[in-house]
């Protein structure tokens, strides 16, 4: 080390002296290195599996749920393309994306359902105010008014109209993180409830 204009400054490798000299340039790299920031982009879900039980937060669980990773009787392969994207954005913490995302979900699986009961009933049929457990009872043959069907149509709807926000100008504005966590969340369980359904 030199006293340069008030300042120490490192010598090492100067006028031919190899910087891998012995002891002192094992010293000199303690006085080189420089402090910074590391940026990590990290899926929320890895927070949650890997970073937080470490920090101590070991309140954190995940909730699993299978989806199905192809067609079946309730769930077209559209719809299940359309949530992946839906998972994607909201690790991006694209919210509002997500949330059209979990639209286009709920659009496809009443597409799907409306399209095999006009293919059974050999007429039009449409699921009308978005009551998702009405029109899965008649495509099963449940009994009308059953628990399963007024399950599926209060959980649908609100999931539907939350999912709709996002598209409407006074509604976009107070959206919320946690709104697309817990349509993507709900919409993630009732498609597994679905494809059981079988």
């Amino acid at each position: 080390m030199e006293l340069r204009e008030g300042q120490y400054v490192s010598t090492v490798g100067e006028d031919g002296w190899p910087s891998d000299a012995g002891l002192f340039s094992y010293l000199a790299f303690f006085l080189l290195p420089k402090i910074g920031t590391l940026p990590l982009d990290l899926a929320a879900l890895h927070w949650v599996e890997q970073i937080f039980p470490g920090m101590g937060y070991d309140h954190f669980r995940l909730v699993e749920v299978r989806l199905p990773t192809s067609h079946n009787r309730f769930i077209p392969n559209d719809a299940i393309e359309h949530f992946k994207e839906a998972m994607q954005d909201y690790d991006r913490r694209l919210y509002r994306e997500c949330l059209s995302k979990c639209r286009l979900v709920h659009e496809a699986v009443e597409k799907e359902i409306q399209r095999r009961l006009s293919i059974r009933d050999g007429r039009d049929y449409k699921v009308k105010d978005h009551k998702l457990g009405e029109a899965v009872a008649s495509d099963l043959g449940w009994a009308p008014d059953s628990e399963q069907e007024k399950f599926l149509n209060g959980a649908w709807k609100p999931l539907y109209v939350m999912a709709n926000a996002a598209d409407h100008t006074p509604s976009v504005k107070s959206l919320l993180p946690a709104d697309a966590h817990i349509v993507l969340i709900s919409t993630a369980a009732i498609l597994e409830y679905l494809a059981q359904l079988e």
